[in-house]
């Protein structure tokens, strides 16, 4: 299994990017289906409180019957516990893609192996 999924083609001195272009992408696999399973515990929850709701609150009922409804796994969530725990989650897995923050081009790549780790050092010039 490969950990860089995508690179910036030839990443080589004289290689020119864009601002929010993707520079390298790491595999998130594993990461994304935690963060899915998550939102999925976060939906079985919430549809394990829709009976009480109807119940003690029936006034507030269609509002949480709708949005269970509408509940997308791949969006941004919106609940206490484990909305933050989720939104932590969805942090980290933005830290799977690394982009430009700026535009420029490679100066300088260096490839060293360090106790069986590669170490990539690429040095970058801003326009």
């Amino acid at each position: 299994m490969k950990i860089i999924q995508k690179q910036l083609s030839n990443f080589r001195a004289g290689k020119k990017f864009q601002k929010g272009e993707i520079l390298l992408r790491i595999d998130d696999e594993v990461y994304k289906n935690s963060l899915f399973a998550q939102k999925s515990n976060l939906l079985n929850q919430l549809t394990l409180l829709l009976p009480d709701l109807k119940i003690d609150f029936p006034q507030e009922y269609q509002k949480w019957d709708d949005y269970l409804a509408n509940f997308e796994i791949s969006k941004s969530l919106n609940i206490y516990k484990l909305f933050y725990d989720i939104k932590s989650m969805e942090a980290t897995y933005l830290k799977y893609f690394i982009t430009a923050p700026f535009d420029g081009s490679v100066t300088d790549v260096t490839k060293s192996k360090i106790a069986n780790n590669w170490l990539i050092q690429i040095i970058f010039a801003i326009f």
